[in-house]
């Protein structure tokens, strides 16, 4: 469950609320189009994990789960990794899948956002791309639902973001399992965010 206050849910940006301390803006020099980038992913966060449909069956991994949630933001994630935990058996899956996707897109419709997907249906799972408007600017929130890994070794933890105010808390996969995971990507993707991770 997540640790901000019910009233704050989804009135982060309206309330003019921070999600992340001022000090840690302003001592990393992030430019202020990434914060805000990562505010509206915590915010995002945030709302899956309350959701009644979403939380249950959604764990966050990969780069912004470590960084975000395990490693104090050492690197700035732009966008979200969500494991789908619902129903290991195939049919039983392929029957939540629909009501789990529909969720997400109304979840970023109701939030803000400019939802859109690919036409292609992948097995292994589905793109989100949350757009919205900074500045003059297009931006977006990317937000990756993925299907492969649906029976995990390790409970999820409730992990809580240490740089955010006020602390923020989300499911993640299990320390050991997210750092799995990073080192298979290095491996099989080679890219340098990896090997900083």
């Amino acid at each position: 469950m997540a640790a901000v206050p019910a009233w704050l849910r989804g009135r982060c940006r309206a309330m003019g609320a921070r999600v992340m301390r001022p000090s840690l803006i302003e001592t990393a020099g992030y430019p202020p189009q990434t914060v805000e980038k990562v505010e509206r992913l915590l915010e995002l966060l945030i709302e899956v994990d309350g959701h009644p449909y979403l939380a249950p069956r959604l764990r966050l991994h990969g780069g912004t789960a470590l960084n975000v949630f395990h490693l104090s933001m050492p690197r700035l994630s732009v966008d979200a990794d969500l494991t789908y935990m619902g129903q290991v058996v195939l049919d039983e899956y392929e029957a939540e899948r629909p009501i789990l996707e529909a969720a997400m897109a109304e979840l970023g419709t109701r939030l803000g956002y400019r939802v859109t997907t690919s036409d292609k249906v992948e097995h292994s799972g589905r793109t989100y791309k949350l757009r919205y408007r900074y500045g003059d600017q297009n931006d977006l929130v990317k937000v990756d639902l993925i299907y492969l890994n649906r029976a995990p070794l390790l409970p999820a933890e409730t992990a809580v973001c240490s740089v955010c105010s006020p602390e923020v808390g989300v499911t993640t996969l299990a320390l050991p399992e997210l750092v799995a995971g990073k080192t298979k990507a290095l491996f099989d993707r080679l890219a340098i965010r990896d090997l900083y991770d």
